[in-house]
């Protein structure tokens, strides 16, 4: 799945407690750090005791033309190395894989090249541009798959891929925007940027997801699964973020969209089998112990047959498994679900999804319910979000106190 990521300038001291609960919420993955020039001496201890403190990982993006770094010019030379200096120290406090710098503006790539490799950093990634630069004619150096290829050959340096900039040089060029996109995610981007915005607009307006036009869904089948994306949008207040985090669960439900719930087959064996002994799907299940492959078989057979057991997994696009929800019947006439998802899908929201869509797969409407052990916060979270309100909170089943839960009529 997506890594997503908070962009941040060095100096939003403003942000730091948003940042801090949107991380430990599980909103993003990492930070990526815009470097606002001479603002080291005073901020880099506020990000050093940050990452110390969270073990957050940074990104660090290295000033751009907006604060007079040219890459493209031999007479900011000077200038630039100086910036790159301090972005250096940056990167070198927080330990960051990836620098992200701009190729330059209304200047030579052959000059973008060689000082590129005068600084001679390998953690650098170039990231492309629009054709012109905001609200000017000036045209930016790395505007096409032609000049990052170049950058990269001439370099060898890696690539960030912003959507938003590509789009906007596709429309300066008259050129279909999709098919100038694939060819930039064949240079294999490190990372990406991505924000929302307007189809035929030439300059990059960061709107926030769902303010602009852009077909998120088909992008993010072209960016392809497990990347890092730096959510580029606006933030609308200097307080909070409530902006970001909605844009990372739009982002998310976008996604979720692709999960598709079918009934379990006789293929499905093993897929739960070495789900149902995952460590952490154990340790929150009601039978804790280790399940054999012989006695997994023989029940599975069993719920196969079983015509009061209605059993269902989540597959994505590709058809790849994420996960599975079971239904069972008892003897009140209730429905007792049992679900489980993959260690690399959790904390998605596949789990409220698998829920939520499962159930209108329900033959018959019975009363739906679940019991969760009274550690398990992260699935009460889950179940609350798909429509679950709580009938107990101190229900004993197997032996254990647990939470009660029941499906809200009309969910």
């Amino acid at each position: 799945m997506y890594k997503f990521g908070l962009k941040l300038w060095s100096t939003n001291e403003n942000y730091l407690g948003e940042a801090i609960r949107l991380y430990k919420e599980g909103a993003y993955s990492y930070i990526e750090l815009y470097v606002v020039p001479e603002s080291y001496n005073n901020f880099c201890k506020m990000w050093c005791d940050l990452q110390d403190k969270y073990n957050i990982p940074f990104v660090i993006h290295a000033p751009h033309f907006g604060h007079n770094m040219n890459l493209a010019k031999s007479s900011s030379y000077e200038r630039n190395m100086q910036l790159y200096q301090e972005t250096k120290k940056f990167a070198d406090l927080l330990s960051v894989e990836y620098i992200i710098c701009h190729p330059g503006i209304d200047g030579d790539i052959k000059e973008t090249a060689r000082q590129l490799n005068q600084i001679d950093d390998k953690r650098i990634i170039i990231e492309n541009k629009p054709y012109y630069a905001m609200n000017s004619r000036l045209v930016c150096n790395g505007n096409s798959p032609e000049d990052i290829e170049f950058l990269m050959k001439e370099t060898a340096l890696r690539f960030c891929l912003d959507v938003g900039h590509a789009f906007c040089s596709a429309k300066a060029r008259a050129v279909d925007e999709f098919t100038f996109l694939k060819e930039f995610t064949k240079l294999q981007p490190e990372l990406f940027h991505l924000s929302d915005g307007m189809l035929g607009s030439v300059f990059d307006e960061h709107l926030n997801i769902g303010k602009g036009n852009y077909p998120l869904k088909d992008i993010l089948k072209t960016i392809g699964d497990n990347k890092q994306i730096t959510v580029e949008t606006n933030k609308n207040s200097q307080t909070n973020l409530d902006d970001f985090k909605k844009d990372v669960e739009d982002l998310k439900d976008i996604i979720r969209l692709d999960v598709i719930i079918v009934p379990i087959g006789t293929d499905d064996v093993m897929d739960i089998f070495e789900l149902a002994n995952d460590q952490a799907v154990r340790s929150l299940s009601f039978n804790v112990s280790e399940i054999t492959l012989e006695i997994h078989k023989k029940w599975f057979n069993e719920k196969l047959q079983d015509k009061n057991s209605y059993f269902y997994k989540a597959v994505d696009a590709d058809k790849k498994f994420i996960g599975y929800i079971r239904y069972d019947l008892s003897q009140e006439n209730e429905y007792i679900i049992s679900v489980a998802i993959k260690a690399e899908h959790r904390g998605k929201g596949f789990c409220s999804t698998l829920l939520i869509k499962s159930a209108e797969l329900l033959p018959i409407k019975h009363e739906v319910i679940a019991y969760i052990k009274q550690n398990n916060k992260t699935s009460l979270k889950c179940f609350y979000k798909a429509g679950y309100i709580v009938d107990n909170e101190q229900y004993d089943y197997k032996g254990y106190v647990c939470f009660k839960l029941k499906l809200k009529k009309g969910i």
